[in-house]
């Protein structure tokens, strides 16, 4: 059943108007109101599908009731159909422009004429919505695309796994970062970090506690780092940081700082030949006038020779340096 709600000032035109519509009780449910307040408080109160009104009418008229009835979100499935007089059509053109979706001239109405009217306004406003909630549904979609994007972007760079920076997001924002240092003209430090016979725990105790292993050693440099650093995984078991604004004393003490909080981790590896328990080797390289990938293979230098030395213990390149310009003179 589709309800409509006429307005007219006129008892006349809404008296003709109940008796044209008669045949069409069966398929509307029709209200007529002899005023905009009293169809403003039936909207209140009843929900209306189709407003069939005069425009000129005292006190509030038809086109600022059409106005409010467009104003409100909650009538805006209401089909609007104006009624005017002869030669008004200019005015009704002012209405089709604010909302309403058709007028008619009362002095020729018919009921063919106005039975198509609500036909047509419905159909025009059923149409709207679903174009809107289409546009809406565009708008959402569209959204939830750029946020899945995003989202696989982020995800592109960070090793799922350990979390950490992935080896190309690390080099990309070591990269940026040393501009930074550079116009500071401030160094950094390059500590580089390996879990020590860790083939040997795969193989003992299986690739899940491998992997539980390498996330706790992960979040462990992670959070024995500063905000500053910038901590990636470099590959396999091996971790990376670039820590800005370090000397060589610093660089060691984070390098220890890392080496022991994973000592600490207390994780146990039954098969390592260094000790009972998960333990690292730390390398660590000063920038001077190097860039970062420049000081990448000193610091992996340092690395080799603490794992040489015996593992679970820290090297810095310096030390390394003047250990082999000893070794070489001696020679």
């Amino acid at each position: 059943m589709i309800r409509v709600l006429f307005v007219d000032d006129d008892s006349n035109v809404l008296n003709g108007l109940r008796r044209m519509l008669r045949p069409m009780s069966g398929q509307w449910e029709m209200v007529f109101l002899g005023n905009a307040d009293d169809a403003l408080a039936h909207f209140d109160r009843t929900h209306v599908d189709v407003l069939v009104t005069d425009l000129h009418m005292p006190g509030t008229d038809g086109m600022q009731l059409l106005r409010r009835v467009r104003k409100d979100d909650r009538y805006a499935s209401v089909a609007i159909v104006v009624l005017t007089g002869a030669g008004c059509e200019s005015i009704a053109v002012k209405a089709l422009k604010s909302g309403a979706q058709d007028y008619l001239t009362k002095g020729s109405l018919t009921i063919d004429q106005l039975k198509n009217a609500v036909e047509s306004a419905i159909a025009d406003v059923s149409a709207a919505q679903q174009q809107a909630a289409q546009t809406d549904q565009a708008i959402r979609m569209s959204k939830r695309l750029a946020e899945a994007n995003l989202c696989l972007a982020e995800m592109s760079r960070f090793d799922p796994l350990t979390k950490l920076f992935n080896r190309g997001a690390w080099e990309e924002t070591a990269s940026l970062e040393q501009e930074q240092f550079g116009s500071e003209e401030q160094g950094f430090s390059i500590i580089m970090v390996d879990i020590d016979h860790f083939k040997k725990l795969n193989d003992t105790l299986g690739h899940q506690a491998g992997d539980e292993c390498l996330r706790r050693v992960a979040r462990t440099i992670r959070e024995g780092t500063r905000g500053t650093d910038i901590v990636g995984r470099f590959g396999g078991e091996e971790f990376i940081v670039l820590a800005p604004g370090t000397d060589h004393a610093t660089a060691m003490i984070l390098a220890e700082r890392i080496r022991g909080a994973v000592w600490n981790l207390e994780i146990a590896h039954p098969s390592s030949p260094t000790a009972s328990r998960v333990t690292v080797s730390v390398g660590a390289a000063n920038s001077g006038e190097l860039t970062w990938p420049e000081v990448v293979p000193l610091a992996d230098r340092a690395l080799y020779a603490a794992k040489n030395g015996g593992r679970n213990q820290i090297r810095h390149y310096d030390d390394v340096k003047h250990l082999e310009l000893v070794a070489g003179s001696a020679q």
